[in-house]
């Protein structure tokens, strides 16, 4: 017990909050009278951590209320917080970088406020028809050197690593969230609210992305990966400057038009429950810090070449991408989509050398600090595995940028 206080203590001196303030906007969101009991806790929870965020699981020991009453109320809580120290260590350690402290201040700002938001523009009936966690209160970043956070329910389940690929019947779960998001989006116009009309890909990207640390990042992967990366990459480096623009999938809104997306779908923001002799179900998509106005075709990029191996992605992909159209005319029946199958096809392919090459870059600094708890030969078996994986990534990226030139 004592050990377990002394961290609550340490938490809520890093957020900047207290057991007390926690209590009083959850009674006022939850519309309770019962208060926290002496058993209430608050532990860190994730093994790694997030890069603007740290998440904790609060387990408030309901008290002065009935037993119907402590049976409706939540008894675990996520309670997120804005914090990007684990970001900063990540960029000194594998990128030799340190952050801009005005755009990180910027970054931590809305990923706070616009995932607080997206929570707090759902109802509890929408939550259950949407794969998110159920929405309880948040607390917004107002000036530079707040502390933000997202309390929602605690949602117990499995994530994969980024090496591991998933099952195509596992995608198709994902493509059948992603087209419940974009038809809720359309039916509520959240596409209309001011402030998830952003760039989180130059916001939180230009955080450790810079174009400096971009070629050092894409110069480093023949060394960790292998030398036949080396060609591709000396492609991408020659046209890095023209290649690696932030500003690209927001100009995409031109081209189709526009809903709101998730903009972060990768293997460790996917909750899935516990299946060892069956299917996996998904349980949850979390990590709303990026949702903003984009393309519709946004979230499929950047999730096939997220959590599908670099064959499956070039054999499937077209199906997949028919399969979200599919489940979003079923989505928005009676009525139909703004787009047509055309025009997704079209924005998936101006996006995907821009997305594959940010996936491409984040994900060889990822895959790196998660090797740290592997065994020696786990280690050697999963770099093999993302290796292949984005060489098949870096091939296609640089044959994308290569057709986008010459068509245009």
């Amino acid at each position: 017990p004592s050990t377990m206080k002394q961290e609550a203590a340490e938490l809520f001196e890093v957020s900047c909050s207290s057991f007390d303030e926690l209590e009083e906007r959850l009674r006022r969101s939850l519309k309770t009278t019962a208060r926290f009991g002496p058993r209430k806790n608050l532990l860190r929870i994730g093994e790694h951590g997030g890069f603007m965020s740290m998440c904790c699981m609060l387990r408030p020991d309901w008290r002065d209320c009935s037993k119907e009453e402590r049976a409706r109320l939540p008894g675990k809580i996520l309670f997120k917080f804005s914090y990007s120290d684990r970001l900063e260590a990540v960029a000194l350690e594998f990128i030799g970088c340190r952050l801009n402290e005005e755009v990180r201040n910027e970054a931590l700002r809305k990923t706070n406020n616009c995932e607080g938001l997206f929570y707090s523009l759902l109802s509890s009936s929408t939550a259950d028809s949407l794969p998110v966690p159920g929405p309880l209160c948040f607390k917004p970043i107002k000036e530079d050197g707040d502390v933000g956070f997202v309390m929602m329910d605690y949602v117990k389940g499995s994530s994969f690593e980024c090496h591991e690929p998933n099952s195509l019947a596992e995608v198709e779960q994902i493509i059948f969230s992603i087209a419940r998001l974009q038809a809720f989006s359309v039916k509520e116009r959240l596409d209309q609210v001011a402030e998830f009309n952003w760039n989180p890909w130059r916001t939180i990207g230009t955080c450790v992305l810079t174009k400096k640390v971009s070629r050092k990042v894409v110069s480093e992967i023949p060394g960790f990966y292998g030398a036949e990366f080396e060609p591709l990459t000396n492609k991408l480096l020659a046209n890095l400057d023209e290649f690696y623009d932030p500003e690209t999938p927001m100009r995409e809104l031109k081209e189709i038009k526009s809903v709101l997306v998730h903009g972060d779908i990768w293997q460790s923001n996917i909750i899935w429950s516990y299946g060892r002799d069956r299917p996996r179900q998904l349980k949850a998509i979390i990590d709303w810090q990026s949702v903003h106005v984009g393309s519709p075709a946004a979230d499929i990029v950047f999730l096939l070449v997220s959590v599908l191996d670099g064959e499956e992605r070039r054999t499937h992909w077209r199906s997949l991408l028919g399969l979200l159209y599919q489940s979003i005319e079923r989505e928005m029946a009676p009525a139909n989509p703004s787009f047509s199958f055309d025009d997704l096809l079209a924005s998936y392919n101006r996006l995907f050398p821009i997305l594959g090459l940010i996936a491409l870059m984040r994900f060889s600094v990822l895959f790196k600090c998660s090797l740290a708890p592997a065994s020696p030969e786990d280690r050697i078996k999963f770099t093999k595995r993302m290796a292949k994986k984005l060489f098949c990534l870096t091939e296609d990226v640089v044959a994308a940028f290569e057709r986008s030139r010459k068509s245009g």
